[in-house]
């Protein structure tokens, strides 16, 4: 168990850094009017370092904070916050943490969640104990088409149609439940995570015994760790036991289910176009390094949107553009240099925040990511670095890491490289999925 507690940061709660106090801005769903990105940009440019970083967990930061003599932050800052509509629930600023498919409702899916995800994170902020909930616990809203469950969530759904889903407890899979009350079910998980949590920030952390009745009840079989990951749903696993919003775990809901093969499994990390379900086109567009600058916001709020959706990935969609303006407008991003190219290197490259910025880094990781941008040719691997061994930032999955002077490969280390020949031991090591 935990012998510390959870400190995430918040605009209320600020963390303080190597290069001044840093901030968590929560932006459930992930949706921000170009209108809130130039407040907080605005911001950032008298109040932190200038640039707005996005996170794993498709949220924002923003850091080189100098805090008053009570160690908060300035209240203009904050001002510019709330202006942005992203401190509507003070209480709840710190467990609004709510990812979903970011082309739910625009292209694909086997379901709009959009409207399910708003509705966890009413329930979630009417209800004031759960204001108690770690910092690091994570909700994901997948629409079936799985680009968002390798996430390491809490609490998930999957829409397997437009009427049911199946839940994810932990690192396992639960009943199926009808859309219209999974964001009820997932509130009562997290109301019992807290009763049964003892000192744990997440819901993997528990034994199967130390689970509460409802966890236990919802998992089941389904719940047996040999079945496989969550993100594993039997093609033939449609809603037959699905439950409406007024029954029980037993009774079923009539399906108009799409096969979940039928569905695209990944978001294009960065494309130039991609065809809306209402003839209009989006862009899904990659941040390097999550590095939000001036220029790229400048750009961004020109470009002839009314809102973006950030991704875990480090991006984000813009929708809603005609097919007469897209050109230009990702012309005007790329310009900016903001990746529309699916096949940039820098679509495979991360870092943690590194040095200066935190004190536990040895090497200054966004200086590397960018070094090694420009002498690799590809990845078939994405590729992380990080300053120190708490890796922050990692990507989920089998990925390539640089370590401080050290190459590691799969979590297994290598040998000790040095920089003249990282670029050859980052190649070698690079072997397709």
């Amino acid at each position: 168990m935990r012998s510390a507690a959870d400190a995430c940061p918040g605009v209320l709660r600020p963390f303080q850094a190597a290069d001044g106090a840093l901030v968590r801005l929560r932006v459930p769903g992930g949706r921000l009017s170009l209108a809130a990105l130039g407040v907080l940009s605005q911001a950032a440019a008298l109040h932190a370092d200038g640039n707005i970083a996005l996170t794993s967990r498709a949220n924002l930061q923003m850091r080189g904070i100098t805090l008053d003599a009570s160690g908060d932050v300035d209240a203009a800052l904050r001002e510019a916050v709330v202006a942005a509509g992203l401190l509507s629930s003070p209480s709840h600023e710190l467990v609004r943490n709510i990812c979903l498919s970011p082309l739910s409702g625009i292209a694909g899916g086997l379901a709009d969640i959009r409207g399910t995800a708003a509705q966890l994170d009413a329930l979630l902020c009417a209800e004031p104990r759960l204001a108690a909930l770690p910092g690091r616990f994570f909700f994901v809203v997948d629409d079936g088409r799985g680009d968002v469950l390798d996430l390491r969530s809490d609490l998930a759904i999957r829409a397997l149609d437009t009427v049911s889903c199946r839940l994810r407890i932990g690192d396992q899979l639960g009943a199926v439940v009808s859309l219209a009350d999974a964001p009820r079910v997932l509130i009562e998980l997290a109301l019992e995570f807290l009763r049964f949590r003892g000192t744990a920030w997440h819901l993997r952390e528990l034994d199967a015994a130390e689970l509460g009745p409802l966890a236990t009840e919802l998992l089941g079989t389904d719940g047996d760790p040999a079945a496989g990951p969550a993100d594993a749903v039997p093609a033939d696993a449609g809603p037959a036991d699905a439950v409406p919003s007024t029954a029980g775990p037993a009774d079923a809901v009539p399906s108009t289910a799409v096969p979940v093969s039928a569905v695209p499994v990944s978001v294009p990390r960065a494309a130039s176009r991609i065809a809306a379900d209402d003839a209009t086109v989006a862009l899904s567009v990659h941040v390097p390094l999550g590095v939000l600058t001036a220029r790229h916001v400048e750009a961004i709020t020109a470009a002839g949107a009314s809102h973006i959706i950030l991704t875990p990935w480090r991006g984000f969609v813009m929708a809603g553009l005609s097919p007469d303006d897209v050109d230009a407008a990702s012309d005007s991003l790329t310009a900016a240099g903001l990746v529309m190219d699916e096949g940039s290197i820098w679509t495979r490259i991360s870092a943690c925040t590194g040095s200066p910025g935190c004190a536990k880094s040895a090497a200054d990781t966004h200086l590397l990511a960018a070094e090694l941008a420009a002498e690799l040719d590809q990845l078939a691997s994405p590729l992380h670095i990080s300053g120190c061994e708490r890796r922050c930032g990692s990507p989920a999955g089998r990925h390539l890491a640089v370590l401080a002077g050290h190459t590691t490969y799969d979590r297994g280390t290598l040998t000790s490289i040095v920089r003249p020949d990282l670029v050859a031991a980052i190649t070698e090591a690079d072997l397709p999925a």
